[in-house]
């Protein structure tokens, strides 16, 4: 594959998900996000990382991911983020750390989000799940039935931002 050109990203058909609230996006599969990494040239001065407003060593966890390591890749973002997979789908990308990549300068930036559903399949499993700090507010995670959440039943850990 070219390296100028982005690995699409397979999603619903419209006439499917115009009748369900399932993902949009199914992300990248394990070939399809090796091909996106490959893409990255690596810059000593990753201006992606810059533009992240969490600072996730996006480099590092492209090259895990090339490497094919993706309980490392998880580790990584998981360093800078409590709710990666949370994160991962709402974050803006393409105004903030692809909107920032040197590839986009002359082709495609690299697809820095799509590999989500490879490296961090289930919000409530691996690195950043659990009661820890919220970097999106700054707050304290609380457990389920506190003041902040009184009306919530569950004993499951979370944050204010939202549920781990």
């Amino acid at each position: 594959m070219d390296k100028k050109t982005r690995v699409p990203v397979r999603e619903q058909d419209p006439a499917i998900r115009s009748r369900n609230f399932d993902e949009v996006s199914f992300g990248y599969d394990h070939k399809e996000a090796l091909l996106e990494a490959d893409r990255c040239v690596q810059c000593k001065n990753p201006r992606c990382v810059a533009a992240c407003p969490v600072n996730i060593q996006i480099p590092q966890f492209i090259k895990a991911v090339l490497d094919g390591d993706m309980p490392g890749a998880t580790s990584i973002i998981g360093k800078d983020s409590s709710l990666p997979a949370v994160c991962g789908r709402v974050c803006p990308q393409e105004s903030q750390c692809e909107g920032a990549c040197i590839m986009g300068i002359k082709h495609e930036p690299v697809a820095i989000g799509a590999r989500d559903a490879v490296t961090v399949p289930d919000a409530g499993r691996g690195p950043g799940a659990g009661p820890q700090a919220c970097k999106p507010c700054s707050l304290p995670a609380t457990p389920r039935g506190s003041r902040e959440l009184r009306n919530q039943t569950e004993t499951r850990p979370s944050c204010h931002f939202g549920r781990f």
